[in-house]
């Protein structure tokens, strides 16, 4: 019986352990641009179509983290003991603030934004009281205190950090390379002269 229970002891054995995978979305290092927030306001003042916002750069205002976990069990022999792996599978996407992206699609007010890597985001412009400036949130489902989640690729993840502050942007320029006309008319003159009895004519 002792044996046995010693024997028991052996087989039993718990690992914990955990990996992580973290991807990093980086903003590219230029010359300080002045942004400005885009705004359904924004986007009515100045009439842009849809083929026109397909073209405009823009960017995140504050960081958005993705985070995912996954429990796993897995189990080994080792020296002739049973070992009980128990952890999980972490992975993490930041997207820097700052980091450049282009619209894909509009339905309505959400916007489809997409990254380099095939990363695709949801913006929208919620019509609330917290969104009296009509900004283009960065959008996911059951958020709670701050946190959110979202189905990218197929797999949920929570939106954590400042994720749920961040918003697009656009390059400020890019609005303000307009060019101004201005034609100011001059009178015309009577290029024959006029007889004077052509005037009289017209006077009786």
């Amino acid at each position: 019986m002792k044996y046995y229970a010693v024997f028991i002891f052996s087989i039993i054995f718990l690992v914990g352990c955990a990996s992580k995978e973290e991807v990093q979305v980086q903003a590219p290092i230029e010359e300080e641009v002045v942004h400005q927030p885009y705004s359904l306001k924004l986007m009515k003042e100045l009439n842009l179509t849809d083929e026109f916002i397909y073209k405009l750069q823009f960017y995140t205002s504050h960081d958005i983290v993705l985070y995912r976990s996954v429990p796993k069990k897995n189990s080994k022999i080792v020296d002739g003991k049973l070992i009980i792996e128990k952890g999980e599978d972490r992975s993490e996407i930041v997207i820097k603030a700052g980091t450049p992206c282009v619209v894909e699609d509009r339905i309505g007010n959400r916007l489809l934004v997409s990254f380099e890597g095939n990363y695709e985001l949801i913006f929208s412009n919620p019509r609330n009281k917290s969104n009296q400036d009509g900004l283009f949130l960065f959008s996911a489902t059951k958020w709670k205190n701050d946190i959110g989640i979202i189905t990218m690729n197929g797999l949920s993840y929570q939106a954590i950090g400042t994720s749920a502050k961040s918003y697009l942007m656009i390059d400020k320029e890019e609005l303000d390379d307009s060019s101004n006309q201005s034609l100011v008319l001059e009178g015309k003159m009577v290029e024959r002269p006029i007889e004077v009895n052509e005037v009289n004519e017209t006077v009786n």
